[in-house]
């Protein structure tokens, strides 16, 4: 059995993107800190009434610590291979919020 899990801290690059009403996407920055040089975007993909609530709290510059699993999804274009890489969260917690007005 393998175990496909990872957990990560950062900030909101965007306001949270609703695809629909049970699905929906935000991308988050992570500086590591020892090397400032490596910087990591990755979007991270919620569901159902983990949507719901990212919709109502997520703005950017909110900060994030995500709970998930890593998807990655993999597209030839023009003879060259693109690797995508992106969270499909288990788990949102906010540091900072901000609610959303309609």
């Amino acid at each position: 059995m393998s175990l496909n899990s990872v957990n990560l801290s950062g900030n909101a690059v965007d306001d949270y993107k609703p695809i629909n009403e049970t699905f929906g996407v935000f991308r988050v920055v992570n500086n590591y800190r020892r090397n400032k040089d490596e910087v990591l975007y990755i979007d991270v993909k919620v569901f159902d009434k983990l949507a719901e609530i990212c919709y109502d709290h997520i703005k950017k510059g909110t900060k994030v610590e995500v709970s998930g699993r890593l998807v990655l999804k993999v597209t030839k274009k023009d003879d060259r291979t693109y690797k995508d890489y992106s969270i499909i969260a288990h788990d949102v917690h906010f540091t900072n919020t901000f609610e959303k007005k309609d």
